[in-house]
């Protein structure tokens, strides 16, 4: 994350703790914070999400899917506050289409990541069909390792979907 990218995130970490404080000006200062007052959870995990390192790649699949939940299932939650919706049935979905989502978003963005972004494949993927991140990044057609390893990603996401 750039400087600017930590400052963003440092003025959404204090201000969302300043909506819990007994400092109540600030809030009622801040049109946003006066809204968001209510969605503490859901706001805090996502702001600390945003500020996993691009260089930090993924060990397991259930790092990338405990990820995903907090990037995308948060939003969901969030929207779920904003319209009122209380349901355990509801939030079991969201969970998982949230990671489902956000196992695919990982996969699209293979290749666009930059010079110093880490691989979205976990090495436990890579190091069970043998590829090195080095063939993922040199993108040959046809590779069947890679091929497996992006299936085995994307079967995780569809089964999310099925749940």
């Amino acid at each position: 994350v750039s400087t600017q990218g930590k400052m963003k995130l440092k003025f959404w970490h204090d201000s969302i703790d300043k909506c819990y404080s007994s400092e109540q000006s600030y809030v009622e200062d801040n049109p946003v914070l006066t809204e968001l007052k209510n969605l503490q959870k859901a706001l805090k995990r996502l702001v600390t999400s945003r500020d996993r390192p691009k260089n930090l790649g993924f060990l397991t699949t259930k790092q990338m899917e405990d990820y995903s939940e907090q990037t995308v299932s948060s939003l969901y939650y969030l929207l779920l506050e904003v319209w009122g919706v209380k349901d355990l049935n509801v939030d079991h979905a969201i969970s998982h289409l949230g990671k489902a989502q956000g196992l695919t978003n990982l996969l699209r963005a293979i290749p666009y990541r930059g010079r110093n972004e880490a691989l979205n494949i976990p090495q436990e993927v890579l190091m069970k069909h043998g590829v090195s991140q080095e063939r993922v990044i040199r993108d040959k057609a046809g590779d069947k390792g890679v091929e497996e390893c992006i299936f085995e990603i994307a079967s995780i996401a569809h089964q999310h979907l099925e749940k």
